[in-house]
């Protein structure tokens, strides 16, 4: 099955799964939402422009319910340790720990990845 991805620099995939981080910062904005069954993929490092994939775990499946701008009293539920202005807040719901037994790409914005549903297995 073919499912919508997102990556996230360590230990914040890990993070979402403990329900310490519920809202997800990135400038851009999704095309639509609410987006179901996002699967999170935490990798080591910051992807960009010139490193734009690199191997990572799935950790979490959530859904996007609501994109808004990023606002200061975000930074306890966003993991964050310093606010910027011109963020956007994803917030964060239905929340669900997962794994998969083997690594899977890591890659800028959202993409789609194939994995094996029946290997999916929620903790």
């Amino acid at each position: 099955m073919i499912y919508k991805c997102l990556s996230i620099v360590k230990p914040n995939g890990n993070n979402i799964t403990r329900g310490i981080k519920t809202i997800e910062v990135r400038r851009w904005k999704l095309p639509s939402f609410p987006l179901k069954n996002l699967i999170i993929i935490e990798n080591d490092n910051y992807l960009s422009k010139q490193y734009p994939e690199e191997i990572g775990m799935i950790v979490a499946m959530a859904d996007v319910i609501d994109v808004r701008p990023w606002e200061e009293k975000d930074l306890t539920a966003s993991c964050a340790k310093v606010y910027e202005n011109g963020y956007l807040a994803w917030i964060l719901s239905n929340i669900r720990k997962i794994s998969y037994p083997a690594p899977v790409p890591a890659k800028r914005k959202i993409y789609e990845l194939e994995l094996d549903e029946t290997k999916i297995i929620f903790q």
